[in-house]
């Protein structure tokens, strides 16, 4: 009996320490697999990670370049109507048939507008008071000198594009063409013979002329013309420009004048009667507001 509770002793015995073992050896592996576990999470994070495409960095970094693109793009310039006022001179001349044409100072001087039309174009009339005219020798010996004062009207279509071309010196360079009306107010004309034997010739030359007893004036009183100009508008405000006007109309008024008064003037001028056509070449500094 005592032999047998002995044997069941040591079985039971045996079979507690059998069973500690195994969960302790389950405990073992269930820490091991907890401590495996984030291992095993980077190993299938980079798993994954290898499964983006390679051009994703890339991809962003484009993403980027555009975006900065975009924000260093300049916007439109804004404009605005502004009005100023403008003064210059230069030299006039005629166009003519008489011989020997000389030059003679010109001046100008006014207001002007400028009126936007979309980023490069704009409209830019003008209100000027002109001094212009020209000299020229007849074939009778005389050299004339004319003198004409107008109220000039352009009315110039403007090309303008932004010309930096250093930190302090900003703004646009331009092109401008149109025509210009021009109504003459006064006009002056001195002929002086050349043997200086007889004394100066003053002629009126926009109205009749009491004195010498003519009936209409000598010169049309109206005159139209193109102008060209090339210029510099600065941030500052100032202006700055060249210009060409070539003048289209015959100033000599010849549809009043008889046939004894074309005999005459045939012999002054030249063989045929006189055609004077007034153009200028000017530069000009303006301000603006």
């Amino acid at each position: 009996m005592r032999k047998r509770l002995v044997v069941l002793g040591f079985a039971l015995s045996q079979s507690v320490a059998m069973f500690a073992t195994i969960e302790d050896a389950q405990s073992v592996s269930d820490s091991v697999a907890v401590q495996t576990s984030p291992v095993l999470v980077v190993e299938d994070s980079v798993k994954r990670s290898s499964e983006v495409p390679l051009d994703t960095a890339d991809y962003f970094d484009e993403q980027n370049d555009i975006i900065e693109m975009e924000a260093a793009k300049p916007l439109p310039e804004y404009r605005w109507t502004t009005i100023g006022v403008t003064f210059g001179g230069g030299l006039a001349w005629y166009n003519s048939t008489p011989i020997n044409n000389r030059f003679a100072p010109c001046l100008r001087g006014g207001l002007n507008f400028d009126v936007p039309i979309g980023q490069w174009f704009s409209l830019q009339p003008e209100l000027l008071f002109a001094v212009r005219g020209g000299g020229f020798k007849t074939e009778v010996g005389y050299n004339v000198e004319d003198n004409l004062f107008y109220f000039d009207v352009p009315i110039n279509c403007k090309f303008s594009k932004r010309m930096n071309f250093s930190k302090t010196c900003t703004g646009r360079g331009f092109v401008s063409v149109g025509p210009v009306l021009s109504l003459g107010v006064f006009g002056k004309s001195t002929a002086k013979e050349l043997d200086n034997e007889h004394p100066s010739v003053n002629n009126k030359l926009f109205q009749n002329n009491p004195d010498e007893e003519t009936e209409h004036a000598i010169y049309r009183s109206f005159d139209f013309s193109l102008n060209f100009r090339l210029g510099y508008d600065f941030d500052s405000d100032w202006s700055f420009a060249i210009g060409y006007q070539l003048g289209l109309v015959n100033l000599m008024n010849d549809s009043n004048y008889d046939a004894n008064e074309v005999k005459q003037y045939k012999s002054v001028y030249t063989d045929n009667f006189p055609v004077l056509t007034n153009s200028s070449a000017y530069m000009t500094l303006g301000y603006r507001w």
